[in-house]
């Protein structure tokens, strides 16, 4: 990856060491209601944050350079970076945000610099993309390949209150809500239109047929496919390997 900007008076290429993670915040607030589905109210998609943290290394003068490209930038009062030449394993944004052009981004953390090994220094920086170009087609990969580990139930709420006399009063969800969690590796094409799907479908419920390896989606006390879901939580856990992504979902019934 180069960083160019105001300021900057000779451009700084720099190796990002894998490992890194995708910070999207989707500019959705969730509420449960009575009945146990889950609605959203959404700010919009222009209100979504695209960042990450990464670990920039090499030889510690070519750290020295960047610290002062940095400041350079600052001392410029701009605070806006051009970001481009992306090798193909620095989809440091996600997989839906297009780099091919470069993306303007800002750094809003700048770790102290660690050496790493006899001739290597670090250092860690936290990114946010201003206005990226967002790629993808909206559609929902096949959910397969999930990690050990998933959970899959239904939501118990029972709510007891008791008084000075030893009775009680009960708060309940009308219903049991179903939400299933889990992790899936994904190709990059599926990550990509993963994310696309969940930015454009948003706090809208969708269907699901199946999950490869799931037989019930809610728990074994409730009915099996399809069910009618919401995603309530997304995770871009990164890179696994060059061309695959581990995504972390969060499924909750949408009770009718």
């Amino acid at each position: 990856m180069r960083i160019s900007g105001a300021g900057i008076s000779v451009p700084q290429q720099v190796k990002i060491l894998k490992g890194y993670k995708p910070k999207t915040t989707y500019a959705l607030t969730w509420v449960q209601c009575t009945d146990g589905s889950y609605v959203a109210a959404d700010r919009g998609a222009t209100a979504d944050i695209y960042e990450t943290e990464v670990r920039v290394y090499g030889h510690l003068a070519d750290i020295n350079n960047l610290v002062d490209v940095l400041q350079e930038n600052r001392t410029a009062d701009s605070h806006v970076l051009t970001l481009n030449y992306f090798h193909e394993d620095e989809s440091i944004f996600g997989a839906d945000v297009d780099l091919s052009a470069g993306t303007t981004a800002t750094v809003l953390d700048f770790g102290t610099i660690k050496q790493g090994s006899w001739g290597g220094y670090g250092v860690d920086m936290r990114l946010r993309a201003l206005s990226p170009t967002l790629v993808g087609t909206a559609s929902l990969p096949t959910l397969q390949y999930l990690s050990f580990g998933f959970e899959a139930d239904s939501s118990v709420s029972v709510k007891k209150q008791d008084t000075y006399g030893g009775t009680f009063s009960y708060g309940d969800h009308e219903a049991d809500a179903g939400t299933f969690s889990g992790e899936f590796t994904l190709t990059t094409a599926n990550m990509r239109n993963l994310r696309c799907f969940l930015r454009t479908t948003r706090g809208a419920s969708f269907q699901v047929a199946s999950i490869a390896g799931v037989k019930y989606p809610w728990g074994p006390r409730r009915g099996a496919w399809p069910i009618t879901c919401r995603c309530i939580e997304f995770s871009d856990q990164g890179m696994w390997g060059e061309h695959m992504w581990v995504a972390r979902l969060k499924l909750a019934e949408v009770r009718s």
